[in-house]
């Protein structure tokens, strides 16, 4: 048997830690065309982006009303 304490300790730490998620501005309608680009979102939309998809890469993976895809770095502005 395993003490409780013992127990506790070790799936605490096997915990996935907790993703934050930051709000950025559309600065700019997104044109570009692709295989899973946020086509069609407009300037002044809300897009979340995940902590852990902020690359530095020309294109960041977001999210704008519940769809997920790529959308051009040098559109968003910062919340």
């Amino acid at each position: 048997l395993v003490p409780l304490e013992v127990a506790q300790t070790s799936s605490a730490k096997d915990a996935p830690e907790p993703v934050s998620v930051k709000k950025f501005k559309l600065i700019a309608d997104i044109r570009d065309t692709g295989d899973a680009v946020l086509t069609g979102s407009k300037m002044g939309s809300i897009v979340s982006v995940e902590s852990t998809d902020l690359t530095p890469s020309d294109w960041i993976w977001a999210t704008i009303d519940g769809k997920s895809g790529w959308v051009p770095k040098n559109h968003l502005h910062p919340l």
